[in-house]
């Protein structure tokens, strides 16, 4: 629940490209701040300051041909590529916003029904082009909590008016 608004809605109301027009027109607003999403969406995803630890650690992602059956069943999910080191962070969080907005994540568990593996998965759709019918981004629980730390840090630093966001951005303990 706490990954779905906190990034949703800084996502969207800063984002620099809309297809719509918004209520709420924060990039312009916060054109310094907007500006500085702008700029961490164009990196690298895994050498950002969204992950920067120097590994791939359990993060994952890539093309589903189908979503038929149930997430254990599709290939792609059950034996899937470590995240290239060139995808970008606006790949990523656009992959994992849509997901959460949609319902479409997904936990995968081994023994003791402890989960191991959430799946974010979401329609591929571009103004140029479809490149496959679905996308996924899985990470682990753990991983997936330092990113959200990583997240929070990043919007503890901007440079907003007082009061807009928390001044302890971490808000998730460590979990188990």
């Amino acid at each position: 629940m706490v990954a779905s608004s906190a990034l949703t809605v800084p996502y969207e109301r800063l984002k620099p490209e809309h297809s719509f027009l918004q209520s709420i027109q924060d990039q312009a607003h916060y054109e310094k701040v907007a500006a500085q999403l702008s700029q961490l969406l164009k990196q690298p995803f895994l050498s950002s300051p969204l992950w920067n630890t120097g590994s791939v650690s359990s993060w994952a992602s890539g093309d589903l041909v189908s979503v038929n059956g149930s997430p254990d069943e599709w290939p792609e999910v059950a034996t899937p590529c470590t995240m290239s080191d060139t995808e970008l962070v606006c790949s990523v969080l656009a992959a994992i916003r849509h997901a959460l907005a949609r319902g479409n994540l997904y936990m995968q568990a081994e023994m003791w029904d402890q989960s191991t593996r959430l799946v974010f998965v979401t329609r591929v759709a571009s103004r140029k082009k479809i490149t496959a019918p679905f996308r996924f981004v899985q990470v682990s629980p753990h991983d997936f909590r330092r990113f959200l730390n990583n997240w929070f840090t990043f919007l503890g630093e901007l440079e907003l008016p007082p009061g807009i966001i928390a001044e302890n951005p971490k808000v998730l303990p460590p979990g188990r």
